[in-house]
Order: C-alpha cells, then sequence, then structure tokens
C-alpha cells in the first residue's frame, strides 16, 4: 500500500508541476501575443511618421515658394522638424518603454503598460499631425 500511496503523491506532484507549466506557458503565449499585437500598432504610428517626415516638407516648401513668388515672406515659418522626428520616434520609445517597465510584472499589468504607451503614441501622433496641418495651413 505505501507504494500505491507514493504512485499516487507522485502523480498529483506531477499534474501540479504541470498544471504551473499550462499556467506559464499560457502566460507566455498571451505576452507574445501581446507583444506582437502592440508591437504592430507601434509600427503602424512610427509608419504615419514616416510618412510625415517624407511628405511634409516638400508640401511646406512649395507653399513657401508660392508665398516668397507673391511677395509675402512674413508667412513663411521654418520646418517643423522637430515636431515631425518626435512623431516618427515616439511610439518606438513607448513601446519599449513599457517592455521594459513591464518586465517582472503580470500578464494583465504587462498589457496595460502596452495599452497605455499605444495611447500615447496615438495622442502624439495626433497631434502633431493636428499641429501641423493647422499652423502650416497644408
Amino acid at each position: 500500500m505505501s507504494d500505491l500511496a507514493s504512485a499516487e503523491s507522485t502523480s498529483g506532484d506531477e499534474a501540479g508541476e504541470n498544471g504551473i507549466m499550462s499556467d506559464r506557458s499560457s502566460t507566455f503565449v498571451g505576452w507574445i501575443t501581446a507583444l506582437a499585437v502592440f508591437g504592430l500598432l507601434a509600427a503602424y504610428f512610427t509608419w504615419i511618421g514616416l510618412q510625415n517626415v517624407i511628405t511634409v516638407p516638400p508640401l511646406i516648401s512649395k507653399n513657401y515658394s508660392f508665398y516668397r513668388a507673391n511677395g509675402l515672406d512674413g508667412l513663411v515659418k521654418p520646418l517643423p522638424w522637430v515636431q515631425l522626428i518626435v512623431a516618427l520616434v515616439a511610439p518606438a520609445v513607448a513601446y519599449l518603454g513599457a517592455v521594459l517597465i513591464g518586465r517582472r510584472r503580470s500578464l494583465g499589468r504587462r498589457i496595460v503598460l502596452l495599452l497605455a504607451a499605444a495611447c500615447a503614441a496615438s495622442a502624439i501622433s495626433a497631434s502633431v499631425s493636428a499641429y501641423v496641418t493647422s499652423t502650416y495651413q497644408l
């Protein structure tokens, strides 16, 4: 009977370990999924920033050449390079910051941090777009 009792306790311990392992693996899969989803969001906002860096300066320069040709030099302002670069870099910085701050935290807290980073990147992107279009009348 002692062999039977030890066999039952061994199988119970293995089931407990498997339960822990399945929790760890599901947490790992959840974390990888969250990283992928929020990484795609960060890549999207970075892409928007890159599009702005590429397309906005030629549009502003085109307007400025029209202003200069018509003697409206007072309407010419410097190009918004700082704002465009911030909109380009902010999503990656926010994503990496959320990943680094989320280390050794629960899955739920990591997801909340990644969500906050995505919201911050979205807000920065929208703010810069609104600023550039209103200030430079694009």
